[in-house]
């Protein structure tokens, strides 16, 4: 989901295009029980899952460049996001953390708070 973070409730959008990686039929099953190196043929392959994450993410940049944006997703869409623009980014993403980034137009993009979960305390 985008929100800009002006706030109103006509400026929420709901992005289809930021819902996690579809597991196909291990969709649901506990992560000890999923084979990662045999996922069913139903399962989203991982290069097209990070190619619409870039894309959807490229085209809210493109419209809002002068604008704050809130995102609010799933740890796989804010991995692909911090692998693929801030190089040497490999984090774990806890549950219901934030992470802060800013875009800029010259592609000095900056990460400004790592995955963090403290407020949770």
């Amino acid at each position: 989901m985008f929100v800009d973070c002006k706030c109103s409730v006509s400026n929420i959008v709901f992005e289809k295009d930021l819902q996690e990686r579809d597991w196909g039929s291990a969709s649901g099953m506990l992560h000890k029980d999923v084979d990662f190196e045999n996922l069913p043929l139903d399962s989203e392959d991982i290069k097209v899952f990070k190619n619409r994450i870039i894309k959807i993410f490229e085209k809210y940049y493109a419209q809002n460049k002068n604008s704050k944006v809130l995102v609010i997703t799933h740890s796989g869409v804010i991995r692909t996001i911090l692998e693929s623009f801030f190089s040497g980014v490999s984090l774990r993403i806890p549950n219901v953390s934030l992470t802060v980034f800013k875009f800029s137009i010259d592609g000095n993009h900056k990460l400004i708070l790592e995955p963090c979960n403290k407020h949770l305390n």
